[in-house]
């Protein structure tokens, strides 16, 4: 069955990741797979050097999902008039 999904947009020289799980499958650890197997491919397959997260700040689950899978912090941030909180991935 699918767990969710994880949805890439490259926009000019910024990618940004999206992830989704269903909320019945939440809190298992499926999270960090799929972020860090998502980020591998794009990376292998493409032309894209680093990806950015853009989290509710008082999403912790999310935030350390993302921690988990590699990223690291950068400054906080607004995206769509909201505040977020910034994760980056750099290709190693």
């Amino acid at each position: 069955l699918p767990v969710g999904q994880v949805r890439f947009d490259k926009k000019e020289a910024e990618t940004v990741i999206s992830v989704m799980i269903d909320a019945a499958l939440r809190n298992r650890g499926y999270g960090v797979t799929m972020i860090r197997t998502a980020c591998e491919e794009i990376f292998l397959k493409s032309d894209v050097k680093e990806i950015h997260a853009y989290l509710k700040p008082d999403n912790e689950a999310s935030r350390m999902a993302f921690i988990r899978a590699g990223f690291k912090e950068a400054c906080d941030n607004v995206q769509h008039s909201h505040p977020a909180s910034h994760l980056i991935l750099v290709k190693c």
